[in-house]
């Protein structure tokens, strides 16, 4: 019987593994995001079956009536929380998986207990929703081979499963696993784990999940081969909490093609200069096609109030008091609409950044700020990263200046820290202002977009447009979360890959 083939890094098992026999829950309140995952998981599974959910009584009824092998949550919902979805659903069908398939949240900021913790998660983005289709692949083969190790078909799946003593040893490998390590199955028995992989960052990571018994969840690293180029793979360890013969059980994905469409499309994203360079052109154009006009009714009007203020009635004043505000506005928003353009145009190296020093310079430059508000700042030691210096400094006082200019009724006070999160550093601009509400935390980072409570103040609404420009072109993302007690805080990442050293004290050491 034909068991298994794979195709484009895609596995699809045939006979014994049946898509039509498993049931999906997505639970989901954007119906636009709902409906997406919905028709990539039919797309890539062919013939699965899907239910939505989007309010809480339909997630009860849901529960209730049918059995679900993987159920997919939001983070945050008007009605729950994600982690408290995982719990419910552990709690109802203990053997359905679960995947956090979520766009603004950082897994490492929460102390997981066995109860709450996903078995996956994804980020919601656009690879997101074909990363989502190959995690409840994988969760589905993992079910089939936990149920399965023992029998014949397990060794003839194209993924490699293995199965490790309390020491790390392999003591189970079907032949793609031996196919992985380039050798037989009956010399691969016996070897440590992290033998074969070429990476320290791999090896101490392995280790770890063998010591403390909690598994791993797609760790990326490369095989060393006897007779072979290394390959990629991403590994997964788990706890098999019904068998006592082995300590963990896991599995290997060859992610090797993957990885060279990666390589690609990085060579191919060095051309995008260019492009930013036609971009910041074009923006130069227009603002200085827009300037000049502008000047000169902002210029003439203020004539008019210096020479002939006293020959006009209150209204004509009100008037030309209006139009020399709206062209100050004006100039303002031209400003930043080139310096939005100009981000990741200049093409130019990025260069060892001191995070600490540029949060101070930012701050300094916002000395008039800080004393007119009364403000506060305290930083963390911050590390030392390849980066464009004068966006960075940019970043962190456009972040600062947000806080000290929409602070509430106390002196406003900013924290800024920074910490490594699955192998980035995860940056943190605490503040004690006005907040965001939950309602509005995509909508900030849109081009002239203005909370409703900041509209009075002065402002363009293109900061956070400028700050996520900066983030994504150095490689990360940034969003912001809400304070308990009040204020927000606006986090973002940059890639670990571009350490230099890990903090200040670090270069004295």
């Amino acid at each position: 019987m034909e068991v298994a083939y794979a195709a484009e890094g895609a596995i699809f098992l045939v006979g014994y593994m049946n898509y039509e026999a498993y049931r999906i829950l997505i639970v989901d309140e954007n119906r636009a995001e709902r409906e997406l995952a919905r028709l990539v998981l039919a797309n890539e599974l062919p013939g699965i079956s899907v239910r939505e959910v989007e309010t809480s009584t339909d997630f009860a009824e849901g529960l209730a009536r049918e059995q679900f092998d993987v159920a997919i949550t939001e983070r945050r919902l008007s009605w729950g929380d994600g982690i408290d979805i995982v719990r419910v659903v552990r709690r109802i069908h203990a053997r359905c998986a679960i995947i956090l398939f979520t766009a603004e949240y950082d897994p490492s900021a929460v102390r997981w207990t066995l109860e709450q913790r996903p078995d996956e998660y994804v980020v919601k983005n656009g690879a997101g929703y074909l990363q989502l289709s190959e995690a409840v692949r994988r969760q589905l083969e993992r079910r089939l081979s936990s149920n399965t190790r023992a029998s014949g078909l397990i060794s003839r799946l194209p993924v490699g499963i293995f199965a490790l003593s309390e020491e790390g040893r392999i003591v189970f490998a079907n032949a793609a696993a031996a196919r992985l390590f380039d050798m037989p199955v009956a010399k691969v028995i016996g070897n440590l784990l992290t033998a074969f992989f070429a990476d320290s960052i791999a090896q101490d990571a392995i280790q770890e999940a063998i010591l403390s018994q909690k598994g791993l969840q797609g760790l990326e690293g490369r095989l060393i081969r006897q007779d072979a180029p290394h390959r990629w793979v991403r590994l997964w360890l788990w706890n098999p909490e019904d068998d006592q013969e082995v300590a963990l059980e896991g599995l290997l994905e060859d992610i090797s093609d993957l990885k060279a469409r990666e390589n690609r499309h990085v060579s191919q994203a060095r051309q995008i200069p260019a492009v930013s360079t036609e971009r910041e052109r074009f923006a130069s154009t227009v603002a200085h096609e827009l300037q000049a006009p502008m000047g000169r009714i902002t210029r003439y009007a203020q004539l008019l109030v210096d020479r002939h203020a006293g020959a006009f009635e209150e209204d004509a004043r009100r008037f030309l008091s209006q139009i020399l505000d709206d062209g100050r506005r004006l100039q303002e928003m031209l400003d930043d609409l080139l310096s939005y353009a100009r981000v990741g145009a200049g093409g130019r190296p990025f260069q060892p950044v001191d995070f600490g020093a540029a949060v101070d310079e930012a701050a300094a430059n916002l000395e008039e700020m800080f004393k007119d508000t009364g403000g506060t700042l305290r930083r963390d030691d911050l590390p030392v990263l390849l980066a464009d210096r004068a966006q960075v400094i940019r970043l962190f006082q456009n972040l600062i200046g947000n806080a000290l200019k929409y602070h509430g009724l106390e002196a406003p006070e900013v924290q800024v820290s920074a910490s490594e999160s699955r192998g980035d550093w995860l940056f943190a601009v605490k503040d004690n202002g006005i907040g965001i509400g939950a309602a509005d935390r995509e909508r900030v980072f849109e081009l002239f977009q203005r909370l409703p409570q900041t509209q009075e103040l002065p402002g363009t609404g293109i900061g956070l447009t400028i700050c996520r420009s900066i983030v994504e072109h150095h490689g990360g993302r940034i969003w912001v979360e809400p304070d308990l007690d009040q204020g927000s805080t606006l986090y973002f990442t940059m890639p670990g890959d571009k350490l230099v050293r890990s903090s200040e004290h670090a270069e004295n050491e």
